[in-house]
């Protein structure tokens, strides 16, 4: 079985699609994550996150309770798999499958046991593919809206970053996975409570304002993060709330095989829970 909800899942995924690729063992990894082997600045963070998926497995395994899984089983495909990204990701004249053939079954079947493990004691949400277009479709509106040249600089350039941030981790969604999304969310949010400077900026940006607090409420919906959880500073909620040209967002979550329908408005931001 193949799991997109855990590190050793996404990562067995990977493996699988290097072993059908007889292009170099980087050029595989661009292709399959379509970023451009000759660009280096965005081939270099996709190689790295790849890197650290074999770490990220064995930290979410070791955080369970060990009676649950026999580590000589579950890790077994941990040293091996962890050396090979090392050596090869960055600097391989290999072909990918050359490399991954390297691989006898027995390690791929121990990282497939690892990815059910994880698969059903820590799963993550993963997002249905029209709620991450929907999250890419208000970034590109976020980012109309502030191509406003009367728009403060810096009001414009703390929202830009924390929408880019937000845009990489979707595309590092097959390696990352949700949690990714997530951390960019929590970047958002501890630098609106850290900034109170932003806020007095943005009472001369409403509208901009208002679709950067919806974008932040339908990120905090797809990550399955709930308005209590939410914890935007006093003024910013009163900010949102007042704000009247944005757009309400309507996300599907699925939760425990039952979809759902989660609707969220400005006003929803501004109730206190």
């Amino acid at each position: 079985m193949k799991h997109m909800d855990n590190p050793a899942g996404r990562l067995h995924v990977l493996l699988l699609q290097l072993k059908e690729r007889g292009d170099n063992f980087s050029k595989a990894l661009c292709a399959i994550y379509q970023v451009s082997y000759a660009d280096a600045l965005g081939a270099a963070p996709v190689i790295s996150r790849v890197v650290q998926l074999p770490d990220r497995a064995k930290a979410q395994v070791l955080s369970l309770d060990d009676s649950l899984y026999d580590s000589d089983l579950i890790l077994n495909w941990h040293p091996k798999v962890r050396n090979l990204l090392s050596k090869h990701a960055f600097n391989s004249a290999s072909a990918g499958n050359t490399v991954v053939g390297t691989l006898d079954d027995s390690i791929l079947l121990s990282l497939q046991f690892c990815s059910d493990l994880l698969h059903r004691h820590l799963p993550e949400y993963v997002p249905q593919d029209e709620e991450l277009q929907r999250i890419i479709g208000l970034i590109k509106e976020l980012r109309d809206e502030v191509s406003d040249p009367a728009l403060d600089p810096e009001l414009r350039a703390f929202l830009l970053r924390h929408a880019n941030d937000m845009e990489a981790a979707i595309v590092a969604f097959p390696i990352d996975g949700s949690p990714a999304l997530a951390d960019a969310l929590d970047k958002a949010v501890g630098s609106l409570n850290r900034r109170s400077d932003i806020v007095v900026k943005a009472e001369k940006a409403p509208s901009a304002w208002a679709k950067f607090g919806n974008l932040i409420v339908v990120v905090a919906a797809v990550c399955q993060i709930t308005g209590a959880q939410l914890a935007l500073p006093s003024l910013i909620k009163q900010e949102l709330a007042s704000g009247t040209e944005g757009h309400t967002a309507q996300v599907v979550i699925q939760r425990g095989g039952a979809t759902a329908q989660h609707t969220v408005s400005h006003a929803d931001v501004g109730k206190e829970r």
